[in-house]
């Protein structure tokens, strides 16, 4: 192998492996069966732990059996989960954590202490699918946490309080606690990559914030949004529906 094969094998497998923990997974099959194969692999998995993922949550919540099926194959098989398989973004066909995260926080209360330590597991590994998946379980977390604790408070419920909001701070930051491994790196990595370096404004549009999914702008304007409003501003973000991202 010369050395600028070697070098594009390695460029391809940065693609396929993109998120940290589809990557690592991605590597002993990339060895085995090469590029394609691995990726078909981890968009068929991604796909089919989506969907399993979503009918767990649908049935805690739920408590039906055929309702969390439906839920399930919805999930895992819409339009938007083949949208991005088409444009090869694995790291939305991969929605399985995010969905265990939720189940993991709404179930937070229901069982012993220790088994905070698995539910911040599945929430520091949709983090490393992708940072928009931690972006939407922080929005996620922060209005179920501010419910309960609201509840707890109107009921006078000063014991489920206090349990609740401990095992809530040591979900979070136990999350946080372990993506820091690699998120340091990421960090240096990126600051050190001069090719890292774009434009400002290709960055603001495609940069996230937590107003993003409240606030109009050019990409999902409201009917009553005035034209000044209508351009996208920095730390907008572009939401698709599964009907918008029909072929």
């Amino acid at each position: 192998m010369t050395a600028s094969t070697g070098r594009a094998a390695r460029r391809a497998r940065r693609r396929v492996g993109r998120a940290a923990n589809g990557g690592l997974l991605s590597v002993p099959l990339q060895d085995a069966f090469g590029l394609v194969a691995a990726y078909n692999v981890l968009l068929l998995a991604g796909t089919v732990f989506s969907a399993l993922a979503m009918f767990w949550l649908a049935k805690e919540v739920t408590g039906s059996y055929g309702g969390a099926i439906v839920a399930g194959a919805a999930f895992g098989f819409s339009p938007l989960m083949s949208s991005e398989a088409n444009m090869g973004h694995l790291e939305w066909t991969n929605l399985g954590f995010l969905a265990l995260a939720v189940l993991g926080l709404i179930r937070l209360q229901k069982a012993s202490a220790w088994t905070v330590i698995p539910r911040a597991l599945a929430l520091s590994l949709a983090m490393l699918v992708t940072w928009y998946q931690g972006l939407f379980l922080a929005l996620f977390a922060a209005l179920f946490g501010g419910s309960r604790i609201a509840a707890a408070v109107w009921n006078r419920d000063w014991s489920g309080l206090r349990s609740f909001c401990g095992r809530f701070a040591a979900w979070g930051i136990l999350g946080l606690v372990l993506v820091v491994p690699l998120l340091l790196p990421t960090i240096r990595a990126g600051a050190e990559n001069t090719n890292a370096v774009v434009d400002r404004e290709w960055v603001a549009l495609n940069s996230a914030s937590a107003l993003g999914p409240f606030r109009p702008n050019a990409q999902r304007p409201t009917p009553c949004t005035r034209p000044w409003a209508r351009r996208a501003p920095p730390g907008s973000i572009r939401w698709t529906t599964p009907a918008s991202s029909w072929p």
